[in-house]
């Protein structure tokens, strides 16, 4: 009897312990929003628009070493309203700090981007030089610093297109990217290359770009058709030899291939999707990658709630365990020391009653996969490169518009998530059809505009706010 109490004590310990959502021990974080999350050495840096933690004057960036906040000493991180630490990383033995703030203890020529060397700030280079301008991201590739995105000067260049390196001497000017963001606002590294995303359609040299390229040194290079929408987070995995890219487009490779969760990836030849079904609406803006299963952030719903984070077990997106309603953007993920860090703005996450960043700790025997899921899969019906279809309002209550772009006679089918269909409207000349659909629960939907053949040409999800 003692052994059966036993083992069902240890049992019960082991659930018990298997996954749990945990405060950055209670430290008190003051208008914080956390737009970065850096490992840097044994200790995460954590960088955004703080006011102050623990009641201590900080603005902008600290250290958490997994049990503690400690502030900078010496050098205190000035910024004005509304500014911001953007990322943190080392660049041989110094510090380099960068984002959108004026200057760092009045020290003037560090706005954008400074340096921490032997515990003193101090300028690299010269700084950026517009009013406004900042360094959004910035990394390390073969032993030179590359910055880029929101500045118009650096150092003594002027005029530039935001996208520089520093070379150990001097700020050195690069062909960038061009779109509706100017040069990348994310970067990585994957298979020895310099990748970028952002939203942009053609290089300074004139060649075109869909959102996500490479840099070889000298020029940018379009990856196979890269990827529709704005790319907000790169996430490479050697291990795989995959890279991770995601944002708010749902197809690739010239729109031959369907990413209908906003994110895919590319393993060196082609774009491959994160999952067939459509889990995932709305904008991805963070990826980590924790207990061999990825994990994304953003400002989403999954599957028609209103969930901003999210794990993929192999077949579907589904909601982290315990994580609660979380109201505001999660901006980054972190793997550091064994958990799961979650941050950006939201006032609460697992009803721990704490601001802003979490720490989720994940058992690794309780990692659990799907198996094959035999929903019918819409999309795969459907053939790239099709005419596309417009609903609206999405979400809707119940009415929705659907516009199909031209005059067609050909019927349109409403579909249920496992693709059976509900509703098939009549044949007739049109160029939008307006449908009631409340007698529908709340949920994920499809059109479909299908051809004389009842072949499928063109698809668009849709949600049902009930």
């Amino acid at each position: 009897m003692r052994t059966s109490l036993a083992i069902l004590f240890c049992f019960l310990l082991f659930f018990a312990s298997a996954q749990e959502w945990r405060t950055l021990n209670d430290i008190d974080l003051n208008q914080a929003d956390i737009w970065t999350l850096d490992v840097i050495g044994d200790s995460l840096y954590i960088g955004g628009p703080i006011g102050t933690v623990n009641g201590e004057l900080t603005i902008g960036s600290f250290i958490w070493d997994s049990s503690a906040a400690h502030i900078y000493t010496p050098g205190l991180f000035e910024i004005g309203s509304g500014a911001y630490a953007k990322g943190h990383l080392l660049f041989g033995d110094t510090l380099i700090l960068h984002g959108r703030f004026d200057h760092v203890n009045q020290l003037p020529q560090t706005r954008g981007i400074t340096q921490m060397k032997n515990g003193v700030w101090g300028t690299i280079g010269g700084s950026c030089t517009g009013g406004t301008d900042q360094v959004v991201s910035a990394i390390v590739w073969e032993g030179e610093l590359y910055a880029s995105h929101g500045y118009s000067g650096i150092g003594d260049l002027t005029d530039v297109y935001s996208f520089t390196k520093w070379n150990g001497v001097e700020w050195v000017e690069l062909e960038t990217v061009l779109g509706s963001t100017v040069s990348p606002i994310e970067m990585c590294l994957f298979n020895g290359q310099l990748w970028g995303g952002g939203d942009f359609e053609v290089t300074t040299n004139g060649e075109t770009v869909h959102n996500v390229a490479f840099f070889d040194g000298m020029h940018w290079q379009d990856p196979n058709g890269g990827m529709s929408g704005r790319i907000q987070a790169l996430y490479p995995d050697e291990e795989e030899g995959r890279l991770y890219v995601a944002g708010n487009g749902s197809l690739a490779q010239y729109g031959d291939v369907s990413c209908p969760n906003n994110i895919c990836y590319w393993d060196g030849a082609n774009w491959h999707p994160v999952g067939e079904f459509n889990d995932i609406n709305y904008d991805i803006t963070a990826i980590a990658k924790y207990r061999g299963q990825l994990y994304v952030g953003g400002y989403f719903e999954l599957n028609g709630q209103a969930e901003k984070l999210a794990y993929f077990d192999g077949v579907h997106w589904q909601p982290v365990p315990d994580a609660g309603v979380i109201d505001e953007w999660v901006r980054c993920l972190q793997v550091y020391k064994n958990e799961l860090y979650v941050a950006g703005s939201f006032p609460d996450i697992a009803d721990l009653g704490t601001t802003s960043v979490a720490r989720y700790y994940l058992h690794p025997d309780s990692v659990v996969w799907a198996v094959p899921d035999t929903t019918v899969n819409v999309l795969e019906k459907i053939p790239s490169g099709k005419a596309e279809l417009k609903v609206y309002p999405n979400p809707s209550k119940g009415e929705i518009t659907v516009h199909f772009g031209f005059m067609t006679d050909r019927q349109l089918a409403i579909l249920d998530s496992n693709g059976k269909t509900l509703l098939q409207s009549s044949p007739g000349i049109r160029e939008s059809e307006n449908i009631n659909l409340n007698n529908l629960s709340g949920g994920q939907y499809f059109c479909v505009l299908l051809t004389d053949g009842a072949e499928p040409t063109a698809v668009h999800s849709f949600i049902i706010e009930k």
